[in-house]
């Protein structure tokens, strides 16, 4: 159950901050694939993609905040990482649909 916060201090948040609650902003305006991404990172189902911020559970915010913890984990210990460290290593790009269509589909 959420904690009711004194008026003053909720006022405060939204002079500063233009919002109430900066996590529910951030969330209902994440795009779908980061929601995705931090969903998968906080070892939640797919179904909270679609979740409005409201109808997560605090235990499901709580996962998100571990979600949280692991991306700033991993930023911090790649920070250093450069194009140059990669030298040698194939990377590429597929766009989903772009592979989709290159896959023949045998049902139809």
């Amino acid at each position: 159950m959420e904690q009711q916060l004194p008026k003053w201090i909720s006022e405060a948040r939204k002079m500063i901050s233009g919002t109430e609650n900066r996590v529910k902003h951030y969330w209902e305006n994440l795009p779908e694939d980061g929601r995705r991404d931090l969903c998968f990172l906080s070892q939640l189902k797919s179904r909270h993609v679609k979740c409005a911020w409201d109808d997560l559970t605090e235990a499901e915010k709580i996962a998100l905040w571990q979600g949280v913890l692991k991306v700033r984990k991993m930023q911090q210990q790649t920070r250093l990482l450069t194009p140059e460290d990669f030298k040698g290593v194939v990377v590429c790009t597929v766009s989903r649909r772009a592979y989709e269509q290159k896959i023949s589909n045998p049902m139809h």
